[in-house]
């Protein structure tokens, strides 16, 4: 994992802050690691991780039945990019 620091003054009130980057990536893009992304959101604190997912080869939209699955368990990814 890569730790990267800054200084956030609206959210830390000036306090060097320490976040950890998580990436999940995959060829599209559209389905596993947007599942994957929308899980680890809901499961870690966004004040301590940047969590993000990316393809090799993007294929610019989340696919349908990612969408559906991750609303059977009340996690809306259909906005992600």
């Amino acid at each position: 994992m890569v730790t990267k620091y800054f200084f956030n003054f609206f959210e830390s009130g000036g306090i060097l802050v320490s976040m950890t980057n998580i990436l999940f990536l995959c060829v599209g893009n559209s389905a596993r690691s947007q599942i994957a992304e929308g899980l680890a959101i809901e499961m870690f604190d966004p004040h301590s991780f940047d969590i993000q997912s990316a393809g090799s080869h993007p294929a610019g939209y989340v696919h349908e039945n990612a969408i559906a699955t991750m609303s059977n368990i009340g996690i809306d990814i259909s906005q992600a990019k």
